[in-house]
Order: structure tokens, then C-alpha cells, then sequence
């Protein structure tokens, strides 16, 4: 615990003592305080808690305790266990330990807002800083700034120290409320998300967990013994999962539609601005126009594949060379596939820019690997959500319109739509993730987002949105992930899919109302169905 906010509590206690002991009905300050409370809580009176469920009133008890003692309410339709606890209940919940315990029958009388009580009652009494959150009452509370309000809601010498934790995998002595986590840690108060004791401090806390710990606070026998396993050394960087891009191999031959989406990613994952292939298509020369429109499509396809690469190279020609035969056929045909910057950046400057931007993004997961907020026992969702979070929390829109890569995301912290959704493709393949880019319209302005690819089906996340413009620092907008197709497809107004507009006919180009995929190898069709 910090010797700043030490000082601090000890003269609020001094203070406490000299203002109050006059008053007779005022009990003694204790945690007996809490024992003498009636628990007033009937089995199933929330109609959305699962009572069997590890907070349920048959394991836990942890939301029967926390309503009981009148540390939580319900939240007028119910109690809400998975949503996130707020700055301004965790306030509220740290207010009213102090007062019962310190025994001041403090009446809390609700205004406008309604946690001004609260907060007023909390300043006085040096449980937060004065305007130490002005202006951000309604937003989520981090699970680390829920441990810094509560660890001061009780005197310290109450917080008994009966586990010795010194050290976290994902928090240290330099990271903000250290002190604090530490000590809520060693009172058995906090156990962490694993056996390592990970504790995720960037991210939301839910209202049952909420439940769990202020009941532990307050009944000492509720706090739990334990002793951390060390997390094992590793190697963030051996578990970087390279196969989404070394599956990509060089067509020999263009002669279909997925010769040219394959030719085209294998321009962009290795940076190939010019490539000239050979094809035995023999076509009338009036059907030229038909290939080229063809060639150019497909060349949208792979940019969904590979729009970590793609948010560089925004620009593609197609030359064709070709010999007329006696039948007015076309011959001896080679097709001069060409990426460019559609910004005027060189080449030079992109391949600089693309190397920076792969090891930037390998460095990012591998140290998430290293820091165990990702591990290879995770779900595909959960490695998504997790670096979801990290693109959202380290980078910024960028209101000037100037950044546009993966790059300037994820080097430079701050780029438009089209960077955030390279970033997050390029970290979670990475992450073994199978992601994907979208494009399309919100409001009939571009933009660009991402999917991923989850147990046979598609899964929506929008980082750009998650991020508010302009920047808070700490806040990600959760209601942008993992969300089905009709959903993102009507959501604030919905948005449109470039890819509704692909058409694939015969065996070069393949009609998505119609498609016969069994010529085509499993490779080719994960491209065909972007489209479908």
C-alpha cells in the first residue's frame, strides 16, 4: 500500500474519533459490524442470476452475500452478474464499507446523480482522491482501479496478510495501483484468473465478481489461502503462428479465378510489386475486358485475406499479353499482375514500412504471450478479445486522415479504419487466430473492420468503433465484438459489404448463387467463401 494514501487514512481515523465519539448510538468500529447485519436475501429473487452458477446461492453465495450485507443492489431488472461494474459502483460499494464498518449509520440519500452520496462520502473520507475521477463516473472500471477504490474502503491493518504474492505475471511494481492489487492479493481477497494469479488489470470487472470480493472484504472467513504457481519461462516468440501466411505459395499458371486471388496474395504477403505469369487460356479477344475486371476482383478477395498487407497497397493494374491464332483466338496469353501505393508512397518506403509493421506485430504477441494475458490453452475468442483490447487501448483515430496502414497503427499509434483492421488481422493470425477483413459502408462512408473465423462460422469485430473518437485513454467499447452477421449488418444504422457486389461465373469466375465447389481444393474454396 502506498505510504501517501497510508498518511491519508490515518487522519481520517484521527479525524473520525475526534468528530463522532460524542454520539451514543454510534456503534464501534469493527468488522463485528458486518456479522451483526441481517443477510436479507431470498433464493431467486434476481430472475437473471443462476442460482447454481459459481456466484449462485448454491456454490458461492457470493451475490446472497454482497445484497445482503447491502453492499450491492440489484440493478432494477435485475442484477446483472456478467455486466461491467462501474466507476461509480465500485465507488458506492467502497462507501458503504467504510460506513458500516466504522459503525457512523451514515444515510445515503440518493440525488442527482444518484452516486453523488457516494462520491461526496468517499472523498471526505479518503477513500479516493478529491476529483480523483471527475467527469468519468458511468464508465467501466478496470479490474485494477476496482482494486485500488476498495483496497481503502478498510484500514489497513484489516486486511490481513495470509499469502505472500510479490509479484504478478501481468502486473509489476512499475504499473499504476500496484501497491494496492498487491495488498487485496495477500489478504485473499484477489486470486487472479489462473494458477499463476494473472490478474488482467486493463480489463472490465463483472458485477458477480464485483460480489465476490467486496464479500470478502467484508467477511474475513470468505478470504481465500492460496500460493501461486510460477508461470513457466517461455519464449513469447516460438509460439507465433506464421501458417496463415506461409500457405501462400506462387501460382505457376493463371487459368482460373483462384489462380488470380492466389497469384494476388502472394504478391502482398511477400511484396512483390510486379509479377508476370504465364496462363493456356485461350479466349476471342472481345473477352479480354471480361479476364481483366476479373483479375482486378479478385484482387479485392485477397485483400480480405491478407488486409494486413492490403491496408499498403491499395492500388492494382492488370497488362495482358497475348498472339492471335488463324481463328481469332487469343494465345500464348501472360498476364502482368502490378501493386502500387494508391498515396504515392515508393515501393522502398512500403517494404520498409511492411517489415517494421511484421515485427512490431510479432513483438506485440509474443510479449502477450510472454506476460500470460494470451496462452495457448485459450479460445479463439479469447485471444481475440484480448488483442482487441490491446489495439483499441494503444492506438488512436486518426483525425487528420493522414494514416492509413497497418503501420501507421501499429508503429505509430494512431491511424483511420483501414490500419486498425490491418493491425488486428496481422495480431491475431499471429495468435493462430483466423482473421479476416471487411469492407463496405456505414452511413454511406468506407470503412473497414474485421472477422474471424470460429468453429464453423464468422464472427464480426469492429476496433475502430470500440475506440472512441477523441481518444480516452483506457476505455474499449465492448458491444463491437464478436458479433453474427445480422447483426453487424444492421447495428447503428447497419452497413453494407463490398463483397455483396462479387460475382464468380463458370469455372473462371464461380456464381455464388449457384457454386459448385468440388473442382476447387480446400485452400481455394477458404478464398471463394469471403464472397459467398
Amino acid at each position: 500500500m502506498s505510504f501517501k494514501r497510508t498518511v491519508s487514512l490515518f487522519i481520517c481515523f484521527v479525524l473520525a474519533a475526534a468528530l463522532l465519539l460524542p454520539a451514543g448510538a454510534q456503534a464501534a468500529a469493527g468488522m463485528d459490524n458486518f456479522d451483526a447485519r441481517a443477510v436479507s436475501y431470498t433464493r431467486g429473487q434476481f430472475s437473471d442470476i443462476n442460482e447454481s452458477a459459481w456466484y449462485g446461492f448454491d456454490n458461492q453465495k457470493s451475490v446472497a452475500t454482497a445484497c445482503g450485507l447491502g453492499l450491492m443492489n440489484g440493478t432494477g431488472s435485475g442484477f446483472s452478474p456478467e455486466g461491467s461494474l462501474t466507476i461509480a459502483q465500485a465507488i458506492t460499494m467502497a462507501a458503504r464499507i467504510f460506513s458500516i464498518y466504522n459503525g457512523d449509520n451514515h444515510v445515503f440519500e440518493q440525488g442527482t446523480p444518484w452516486y453523488q452520496c457516494y462520491v461526496d462520502y468517499a472523498e471526505d473520507n479518503y477513500i479516493i482522491d478529491k476529483n480523483g475521477f471527475a467527469g468519468q463516473m458511468d464508465r467501466k472500471a478496470t479490474r485494477a482501479e476496482m482494486a485500488y477504490i476498495l483496497a481503502y474502503a478498510l484500514p489497513y491493518d484489516e486486511l490481513n496478510k495470509i499469502n505472500h504474492v510479490t509479484s504478478l505475471p501481468d502486473v509489476d511494481a512499475n504499473d499504476e495501483y500496484f501497491d494496492e492489487i498487491c495488498t487485496l492479493y495477500c489478504a485473499g481477497i484477489l486470486t487472479g484468473n489462473d494458477a499463476y494469479g494473472t490478474f488482467t488489470p486493463n480489463e472490465p470487472i463483472s458485477r458477480a465478481a464485483a460480489a465476490a470480493i467486496v464479500s470478502r472484504l467484508a467477511l474475513p472467513e470468505l478470504r481465500k489461502s492460496f500460493t501461486l504457481t510460477s508461470v513457466p519461462s517461455s519464449n513469447g516468440a516460438a509460439l507465433l503462428d506464421y501458417s496463415h501466411y506461409n500457405a501462400v505459395s506462387k501460382p505457376a499458371k493463371i487459368n482460373t479465378y483462384n489462380d488470380f486471388v492466389r497469384a494476388w496474395e502472394w504478391m502482398l504477403v511477400n511484396s512483390v510489386y510486379m509479377e508476370r505469369f504465364p496462363s493456356d487460356l485461350l479466349f476471342k479477344s472481345s473477352k479480354l475486358g471480361f479476364y481483366q475486371e476479373a483479375a482486378l476482383e479478385a484482387k479485392s478477395v485477397a485483400a480480405l485475406n491478407y488486409y494486413d498487407y492490403a491496408s499498403f497497397l491499395g492500388k492494382s493494374t492488370i497488362e495482358t499479353e497475348y498472339l492471335y491464332n488463324a481463328s481469332g483466338d487469343c494465345y500464348d496469353v501472360y498476364f502482368t499482375l502490378i501493386l502500387g501505393n494508391a498515396d504515392g508512397i515508393s515501393n522502398s518506403t512500403v517494404s520498409l514500412q511492411t517489415d517494421a509493421f511484421e515485427s512490431t506485430c510479432a513483438d506485440i504477441v509474443a510479449g502477450l504471450y510472454e506476460s500470460g494475458e494470451l496462452n495457448t490453452s485459450m479460445t479463439n475468442k479469447q485471444k481475440a478479445y484480448v488483442l482487441y483490447r490491446y489495439v483499441a487501448l494503444n492506438t488512436s483515430y486518426d483525425e487528420s486522415y493522414t494514416r492509413y496502414t497497418g503501420y501507421d497503427a501499429a508503429v505509430l499509434h494512431s491511424a483511420v479504419c483501414q490500419g486498425y483492421a490491418g493491425m488486428y488481422s496481422m495480431l491475431c493470425n499471429l495468435a493462430g487466430v483466423p482473421a479476416a477483413a471487411m469492407t463496405g459502408e456505414v452511413g454511406g462512408v468506407s470503412h473497414a473492420w474485421n472477422r474471424v473465423y470460429d468453429n464453423g462460422r464468422w464472427y464480426y469485430i469492429d476496433v475502430t468503433f470500440a475506440d472512441p473518437v477523441p481518444d480516452s485513454p483506457g476505455y474499449c467499447d465492448d458491444s463491437w465484438f464478436w458479433l453474427d452477421e445480422a447483426t453487424i449488418r444492421t447495428i447503428e444504422g447497419g452497413r453494407s459489404f463490398d463483397s455483396d457486389s462479387y460475382e464468380y461465373i463458370n469455372t473462371f469466375s464461380l456464381n455464388t448463387q449457384a457454386a459448385d465447389f468440388s473442382e476447387y481444393s480446400p485452400e481455394l474454396i477458404e478464398s471463394i467463401e469471403y464472397a459467398a
